[in-house]
């Protein structure tokens, strides 16, 4: 079955960098009643930093992480609230952790408008058909954001090299791409 699998099997586990998130947040105009994904969403950072966008340009968005990790949702799921009690995070703009293998996660991503994967080419391998799907089965146009590693055999609609504090030096791409009913390639992984 599909939940034996993982996206990112690694043992370490590297959380967006905040120059990344503003990236995101710069490409995507979110529209009202726009579901984001964040599929591996570890501590929800992404989430919590586009939930307090939204929430400063009054969008009605609703934010979806997908985590593996128990324990990094529970952190998710703290943080999204500790955020939510400063008034950082308005009710209107709806957020979400589900702890779930994100290939099982099926439903979510049939709703979801914008996705942010952070995966190693694997993951966005396996995780390609679901995308597919959810953009043929919808009817609508996606936007997928990955950081570092490309959507496999996809042209990217917008590249931007992003450096990070933590690396000084380094550079790692960020890819934009606009997913089309029936745009997506099919390949064999």
């Amino acid at each position: 079955t599909r939940s034996l699998q993982m996206l990112a099997p690694r043992k370490t586990l590297w959380s967006t960098p905040g120059q990344v998130q503003d990236v995101l947040v710069e490409w995507i105009d979110l529209e009202p009643n726009d579901v984001v994904c964040d599929v591996g969403c570890g501590d929800g950072r992404v989430l919590i930093h586009w939930a307090m966008v939204a929430s400063q340009q009054n969008i009605p968005a609703r934010f979806v992480g997908v985590e593996i990790q128990d324990e990094r949702a529970r952190e998710a799921r703290r943080s999204i609230e500790e955020a939510r009690s400063k008034g950082l995070i308005l009710p209107e703009v709806s957020t979400e952790i589900i702890c779930s293998n994100a290939l099982d996660a099926l439903d979510v991503y049939k709703e979801a408008t914008v996705f942010f994967l952070y995966l190693i080419p694997r993951g966005l391998r396996l995780l390609k058909p679901i995308l597919q799907d959810s953009t043929n089965n919808s009817g609508r146009m996606v936007r997928v954001i990955t950081y570092i590693s490309p959507l496999p055999d996809e042209h990217h609609v917008e590249k931007r090299s992003c450096t990070v504090d933590h690396q000084p030096g380094a550079s790692w791409p960020l890819f934009l791409y606009h997913l089309e009913v029936g745009s997506i390639r099919t390949t064999l992984a």
